[in-house]
């Protein structure tokens, strides 16, 4: 089931890159992702040479915000064709781009110290930092890295409900104790609950928290306003004591 979902789900999803039909592709950072990281819930000093996981990353915008913030970046995306284009994106700042390297030299090189460099040192220390995945949320390749913090701004909510316990299992086992998860989901949408041509189809109430209750508290919920269907902001953080769900 989970295999032929993922196949299915990359074929919906390289077609959507095909055709051009990417509402989701703004190119800019989220406002409510730019304002945890101006917040106290993270200090500057423990974000430099940390890891963070874009979940679905698309095109590699937010990849892209979070090393510049001095965060070595993984972005995982299932559509081969949305990779290219965010490695291309990433391309057009500088030469040879180091992909697939989750270590890098660079470790303690934050922003501020790239605001010294000349444009070219910047990008490449900056490009230094991302490494791009082709793979599904529902399966992560990655392992040992203990994200501080984990993005997903509407994959999770397109998964089908029969997999999204171990879309949640990846998450707990993924995250660094004390780490966050930053979930952009709509609300559910019975109309696309049996049709798979149609997605997403949202979360009901309560369920975030409830998929999640064992290993990550939930620290605030906020509706949104950039979309036609009602949504949410979730931000959660990983309890000190659990590592993993049971």
């Amino acid at each position: 089931m989970q295999k032929e979902s993922a196949l299915l789900n990359q074929a919906h999803w390289e077609k959507q890159y095909d055709e051009g039909v990417l509402p989701w592709d703004s190119g800019i950072t989220p406002p409510e992702v730019v304002a945890f990281w101006r917040s106290t819930f993270l200090k500057d000093e423990d974000r430099v040479g940390k890891f963070a996981v874009d979940l679905g990353c698309g095109t590699g915008t937010n990849v892209t915000y979070l090393a510049s913030l001095g965060l070595h970046a993984i972005g995982i995306e299932l559509a081969g064709n949305g990779l290219a284009v965010a490695q291309e994106r990433l391309r057009q700042h500088t030469a040879p781009m180091q992909a697939n390297t989750l270590v890098s030299s660079e470790t303690n090189v934050g922003q501020e110290k790239m605001g010294s460099q000349p444009d070219v040192a910047r990008r490449d220390i900056l490009l230094s930092r991302v490494a791009l995945i082709q793979a599904s949320a529902t399966a992560l390749p990655i392992s040992n890295v203990d994200p501080i913090y984990m993005l997903d701004i509407g994959c999770f909510h397109t998964i089908h409900p029969d997999l999204r316990a171990a879309y949640a299992q990846d998450v707990c086992t993924l995250l660094a104790p004390g780490g966050y998860f930053h979930l952009y989901g709509f609300d559910w949408m019975e109309a696309c609950a049996n049709d798979p041509q149609k997605t997403p189809r949202g979360f009901h109430e309560n369920e975030v928290a409830e998929l999640f209750a064992l290993v990550l508290d939930v620290v605030e919920i906020q509706r949104a306003t950039a979309s036609p269907h009602p949504c949410r902001w979730y931000l959660l953080q990983k309890k000190e004591a659990h590592s993993h769900l049971p």
